[in-house]
């Protein structure tokens, strides 16, 4: 049942996304040469395991295909000046700030066919991103080592940010939920992996204080903080518009809002299938804000503050996290 559950998922991707067909081509081709990233194993303080590869010391999904060949080579991207980016640690609203985006420059205030994961920069090869027609609406959750310079000095760039406490529960649930990962621990195991540098992408505070970094010094790159979206999306969207060149009128500012809510988003967006445990939740889950006072121990609780305060004294901008 597993085997035919698989099959489904993957063929039901292949036919909304056909461009899975020369991603698993190349694959299968990396494959053969044996050029795939090597697997690793990263034990949680329960005895569970949770499988990725490694780049330059940071960890990431093994399905990243763009991890080798675009990623460890970032000056070969070639960038161009109308390229938009939405960039984040996991779980910090990318779906979200990315659908918002293809609106914008779509000109169409409807949910996009596409899937951000057609143009995300770690998980594509190379070639796939360079024939995509302009404006790109590009995204990824590398750390600014790995990000081209190129689109650094000449794109837009969106850097999103959500509560540590809240996106490290979310990613709790992505690294359980994806069957790739092979994780089935506890939140309290992930928990040790996420304070240890263990999971995808790395360390929240070394991504986050770069990108801070960046913010500060690069007019074309500007901070969305999830809770900002929660609270006035409609004029988040605004912001976003005019940051990006893209102006539009309040009621299509008002009609985006209403097409990117969280439970839009959840019922109608086609998102792919394949990959998933069958009893998750797919892509969306909850989309809250302050859903981590519910689950944090007070042990948890007192062991992140305690790495907060130490590290928030790097960033060059208040997040305005401080519970």
């Amino acid at each position: 049942m597993g085997l035919l559950r698989m099959l489904c998922t993957v063929f039901a991707d292949i036919y909304w996304f056909p461009w899975i067909i020369t991603d698993l081509k190349n694959m299968f081709y990396r494959y053969w040469q044996g050029k795939l990233p090597k697997s690793y194993k990263y034990t949680d303080c329960e005895g569970n395991t949770v499988s990725l590869t490694e780049l330059n010391g940071v960890p990431f999904n093994r399905l990243f295909a763009g991890l080798q060949e675009t990623v460890e080579n970032p000056d070969h991207f070639e960038a161009r000046e109308d390229d938009i980016w939405v960039v984040n640690w996991p779980k910090s609203g990318t779906h979200w700030l990315w659908e918002i985006i293809m609106m914008l420059t779509s000109d169409k205030p409807q949910l996009s066919s596409r899937v951000k994961e057609e143009c995300m920069f770690e998980l594509r090869p190379g070639h796939a991103l360079e024939t995509m027609p302009s404006p790109r609406v590009l995204n990824t959750h590398v750390p600014h080592q790995f990000f081209p310079k190129q689109a650094l000095a000449k794109s837009k760039v969106l850097y999103s940010v959500r509560h540590p406490k809240d996106a490290a529960i979310s990613m709790y649930y992505h690294t359980r939920n994806i069957e790739d990962y092979s994780y089935l621990g506890t939140w309290n195991g992930f928990f040790s992996l996420f304070m240890e540098n263990k999971v995808d992408c790395g360390s929240w505070f070394d991504h986050v204080e770069k990108w801070l970094e960046v913010v500060e010094n690069h007019s074309n790159v500007q901070i969305v903080k999830f809770e900002d979206l929660k609270e006035d999306l409609t004029g988040e969207i605004k912001r976003v518009a005019e940051f990006i060149g893209y102006p539009k009128s309040d009621e299509f500012y008002a009609e985006v809002a209403k097409q990117c809510s969280f439970e839009n988003m959840k019922k109608h967006k086609t998102e792919l299938l394949s990959g998933w445990r069958p009893e998750s939740d797919g892509m969306y889950r909850k989309g809250k804000v302050g859903g981590w006072r519910g689950v944090f121990t007070v042990h948890q609780n007192e062991t992140f503050n305690s790495e907060y305060e130490k590290r928030a004294k790097n960033f060059k901008i208040d997040l305005g996290y401080t519970d």
